[in-house]
């Protein structure tokens, strides 16, 4: 699964605004994702995050 670092960047930039504008960023809504936990508000699944930590990303990059 491949994604681009301009999609990387709009991801990492939707999960700061979302931390930041919300007391409850990780939220699970059935019917979203499959359910999976998401950002909340946004359908960034955590799990992809993880994995972009994983391979070595950066809050930077």
């Amino acid at each position: 699964m491949g994604i681009t670092p301009t999609d990387k960047a709009e991801a990492i930039s939707i999960l700061t605004q979302s931390v930041k504008n919300s007391g409850r960023p990780i939220a699970k809504t059935p019917g979203v994702m499959g359910g999976d936990a998401c950002i909340d508000k946004t359908r960034i699944p955590v799990w992809l995050l993880a994995s972009y930590r994983n391979d070595g990303a950066t809050d930077a990059s």
